[in-house]
């Protein structure tokens, strides 16, 4: 469960690796709701998509990019 507003990079980390349910600040009955079904063992993460959020894709992706600032400001 994450509590966060409407276009947080933290909610959609959780929505695209299906990691939980995000809620904004003011839905407590959502929020409520989404803690009894926890506890009923009715909420399931996949955690499908997760991977794509992982250490190893996130330096895959940044290498380069730094790579290219070291070689700039050595200039």
């Amino acid at each position: 469960m994450l509590v966060a507003p409407h276009g947080s990079d933290a909610r959609n980390v959780l929505i695209d690796s299906n990691a939980g349910e995000a809620f904004v600040g003011t839905d407590i009955k959502g929020m409520a709701d989404y803690i009894i079904r926890a506890c009923k063992g009715e909420v399931r993460s996949t955690f499908e998509g997760r991977e794509k959020y992982s250490w190893p894709r996130i330096v895959e992706k940044l290498d380069p990019l730094l790579r290219k600032c070291l070689i700039k400001s050595s200039l």
